[in-house]
């Protein structure tokens, strides 16, 4: 982002020789006050940045002149009027040899305030214009607080009423290190993960809802605000939502309480297992693996500023985790790509051994569900609300067309993460079905081609049968 200071005819010849510099929109001839108003509300919402003006739009780009903003200061004026809360943009001008030159410096939004422009909420998506969905402009509010995760539960603690409260042991085994002789050590290992924070006014140390949610032996006792975040189950009878056999939250933390939480709940599916052959391989209608991951992600991508909890919800036929929060890649790119808003609980979970990269979860949830031939993973996110679907296992011939096109999606993905590609090969094998089955696979291919949600690849186009296809944002 560009200073008013470091704005010069050289660092127009500079900006016209490159073909995109972060933060800086090149090649916008003219805009309209209007158009203007938009596009500073979305910079300011995106981190800040400038918009240069009188540039041509096809790179080697040419210095063309623009008769924008004749008036800079009135301009800057209606922009910060226009806007709200109120943004100090400042123009600049250059005069180039080939023409005048505008460029337009937009600042950052101010924290836990979100920028408007005649009650329309603007953000940058890939160089264009786009709304800001409500769950994003929800994210926003809580900034000017700092995290939810980050606020003090219990302050003033000596050393020893952190170690009750805490279940300081399971810190120390699930990281893999031991507990150390000296409470200042201790007290210092858990500030550095943020299970602790100094405490402002009471002296002494603070745990944080974090600290909390994760290690707590009693999360009541600590803190109603995060009991009410506590991971929920709920097993209905039957396939529908209606009388619920059992809910249960659970009284410790996360932590500590994980296996035992995972093995109860497991334990109450319908036919949770089956034995296959004579030497009795276990076969999980709903693989185990698949549903841990999923919980873990839904515990750590939650957003914590929205009401609720993640939970699981329990069926005969199928298993739904849902979270707070929509998914901030969209759907489409959640299996190669996941943008965590809770970047330092996702550390401590690491750090605990608990939890993968950011989004590499999600690819391994797909690699079981093909490895058993399971049924896709079914991911919704709309409304505030992500919810992802495990279905008790299906072979092909019992799933919908839906159903096996998210299957071929998912697989298509996973193969080009893989540095490989799908064919109608590897896609029978997904689905453990033979050669009859290849017009069938084909045709499923093509509507998913149709759809733009997969392509082509460059080679072997011209076979069907020996065509590779890649998703459609590779």
């Amino acid at each position: 982002m560009l200073s008013k200071k470091d704005i010069t005819s050289a660092t127009v010849i500079h900006l016209a020789g490159e073909r995109h510099v972060p933060g800086i929109e090149l090649g916008q001839r003219d805009l309209h006050l209007d158009e203007l108003c938009k596009h500073c509300c979305a910079i300011a919402n995106s981190g800040g940045g400038n918009i240069v003006l009188g540039l041509t739009a096809t790179t080697p780009r040419k210095v063309v002149g623009t008769a924008a903003c004749s008036n800079p200061a009135e301009v800057e004026r209606k922009i910060a009027a226009a806007l709200k809360p109120a943004v100090k943009i400042e123009i600049a001008e250059i005069k180039h040899p080939q023409g005048r030159v505008v460029v337009v410096i937009v600042p950052p939004r101010a924290k836990g305030r979100a920028v408007s422009y005649e009650g329309a909420f603007y953000k940058k998506a890939g160089g264009r214009l786009a709304a800001m969905t409500f769950d994003e402009i929800a994210r926003i509010v809580p900034e000017a607080n700092g995290h939810w995760l980050d606020q003090i539960c219990v302050a003033g603690l000596r050393p020893a009423e952190v170690i009750r409260l805490l279940d300081v042991g399971v810190f120390y085994r699930m990281s893999g290190g031991s507990w150390p002789e000296k409470e200042g050590q201790i007290m210092k290992d858990l500030a550095n993960a943020g299970i602790l924070a100094p405490a402002q006014d009471s002296g002494g140390f603070a745990i944080t809802r974090m600290g909390v949610l994760l290690l707590a032996e009693s999360i009541e006792e600590c803190s109603s605000e995060v009991a009410s975040k506590r991971f929920t189950v709920t097993r209905y009878k039957g396939t529908k939502k209606g009388a619920g056999m059992f809910q249960r939250s659970y009284e410790k933390g996360h932590v500590p309480y994980f296996d035992h939480m995972m093995t109860s709940t497991l334990g109450q599916m319908y036919n949770p297992y089956i034995i296959e052959g004579v030497f009795g391989r276990v076969i999980e209608f709903v693989p185990h693996a698949a549903v841990k991951e999923l919980v873990l992600n839904a515990i750590i991508h939650q957003d914590f500023s929205s009401d609720g909890c993640a939970a699981l919800d329990v069926y005969d036929d199928r298993v739904e985790i849902t979270n707070p929060g929509e998914v901030l890649t969209g759907t489409d790119r959640i299996i190669d790509k996941q943008n965590s808003r809770n970047p330092k609980l996702l550390r401590v979970m690491q750090h605990l051994r608990m939890a993968s990269q950011a989004g590499a979860g999600i690819d391994k949830v797909i690699g079981i569900l093909e490895q058993e031939q399971a049924g896709p993973l079914e991911v919704v996110s709309e409304g505030g609300t992500t919810k992802v679907t495990l279905f008790h296992k299906k072979n092909y011939g019992k799933m919908n067309r839906s159903l096996k096109k998210t299957a071929l999606y998912q697989h298509c993905v996973l193969k080009h993460l893989a540095g490989e590609m799908m064919t109608n090969g590897s896609a029978r094998a997904r689905f453990k079905i033979g050669t009859k089955n290849r017009i069938t696979i084909w045709r499923l291919i093509k509507e998913l081609v149709d759809e733009g949600k997969i392509k082509p690849s460059a080679e072997n186009k011209s076979s069907n049968k020996y065509a590779s296809y890649l998703p459609y944002w590779a």
